[in-house]
């Protein structure tokens, strides 16, 4: 017979979320062609009055540095001052942090399937509603929270 979990639920609610929301983030850090193709989109090179490559070469450089591939932070030719150094620090830190939640949430979900399959166990229905399901209703919610603060002028 197989068990059902009403703490495997809400464990995995809480691991799906953090694995669509990481990866929700992560995949406009890590996919550099995306930034790419907004190059000549917003007529970079003309505003800017640097060619594609130097352009590209900034962004590669200080993506680079934010997601913890170098330690010297740099921006091709684009100057930059300590502020905006710092500030790239803490993005940094972000950065990271984002790709460890993903990388643990993943690995989370990996390690409950070969649980799962060994302990015949399955995460209770709430409602009839798998922890997909409120994995995003979670999500929705703390959007929602936000997005009222936000529209109340929040500060």
């Amino acid at each position: 017979m197989i068990k059902q979990s009403k703490l495997l639920t809400v464990f995995l609610a809480i691991v799906i979320a953090c694995l669509v929301l990481s990866a929700s983030i992560a995949a406009p850090i890590l996919c550099r062609p995306f930034y790419y193709a907004h190059i000549e989109a917003f007529e970079l090179e003309e505003y800017l009055g640097l060619e594609e490559r130097e352009i590209r070469r900034a962004y590669d450089e200080m993506m680079d540095f934010c997601i913890g591939l170098t330690d010297e932070f740099s921006t091709g030719v684009l100057r930059w001052s300590q502020s905006g150094r710092d500030h790239f620090v803490d993005v940094k830190k972000l950065f990271l942090m984002d790709l460890w939640v993903l990388g643990i949430s993943g690995a989370l979900l990996i390690a409950d399937g070969v649980f799962r399959s060994r302990r015949k166990i399955q995460p209770y229905r709430f409602l009839g509603r798998g922890p997909g399901f409120w994995a995003a209703a979670g999500l929705g919610g703390v959007f929602s929270v936000i997005g009222l603060l936000a529209a109340s002028d929040f500060s």
